[in-house]
């Protein structure tokens, strides 16, 4: 990938970009590929996008690569900053193995995991207490980990029993985490993402590698 702002398929992953959303019918500005397929078109510069797009017809959203993924259809191409002398074209192909990337351990990709030394203390223990008030948790880890030559990302493991539970707890610590980031407690995390993932998701030998000086809650 060649962008001034993105190197790689990692760094398109976790972008912020400025997305076209047509006001009548509330669909998202389209582009062509050069053999005129259906693509997406998203900005990475507001200038870049108020200049293409009409402000009369679009609003301009702003939206995760993630978040854009998880809406793309098959067989539709994105291209960032188009008309622009660094416009990037993702195929369709390369959308797929982006959005096979969201996956917190994405299959055949090869993962690495370690303590998360920059994880504050007190985060972690706002974590463990949200978990601690659900019935039916067990025990919960935060770890880094890579995927390939990703850059670090976080994790918070947990166990739970029942899918009730399941959802509780999950619930429990995107709540946890979102409290420390409205008091800047995230800060110095040194992760691009934070996943949260059930311990019986997790394969098998991610689970016995799994450090236990990760634990914040046995």
């Amino acid at each position: 990938m060649s962008h001034p702002s993105i190197s790689s398929s990692w760094d398109l992953l976790f972008s912020w970009l400025l997305i076209g959303v047509e006001r009548a019918e509330r669909r998202f500005a389209a582009a062509q590929t050069p053999s005129g397929g259906p693509a997406v078109a998203v900005f990475s510069d507001e200038a870049l996008a108020t200049a293409a797009m009409s402000p009369d017809v679009f609003d301009l959203q702003v939206v995760t690569a993630r978040d854009l993924l998880s809406m793309m259809p098959a067989d539709v191409a994105i291209v960032v900053d188009p008309g622009s002398e660094h416009a990037l074209l993702v195929e369709p192909d390369q959308v797929a193995e982006l959005q096979a990337l969201t996956a917190p351990f994405p299959e055949g990709r090869r993962a690495e995991l370690a303590r998360w030394p920059d994880l504050p203390a007190h985060v972690g223990r706002s974590v463990a207490a949200g978990v601690a008030g659900v019935a039916g948790s067990g025990r919960v880890w935060a770890l880094s980990y890579t995927i390939d030559d990703s850059p670090r990302l976080g994790c918070v493991v947990f166990e739970a029993e029942g899918e009730e539970a399941r959802e509780a707890i999950g619930e429990a610590i995107v709540e946890a985490l979102a409290a420390a980031e409205q008091e800047q407690a995230v800060d110095g995390l040194q992760v691009a993402t934070v996943n949260i993932v059930p311990l019986a998701d997790l394969p098998d030998e991610l689970v016995a590698a799994l450090p236990d000086d990760a634990l914040l809650r046995v």
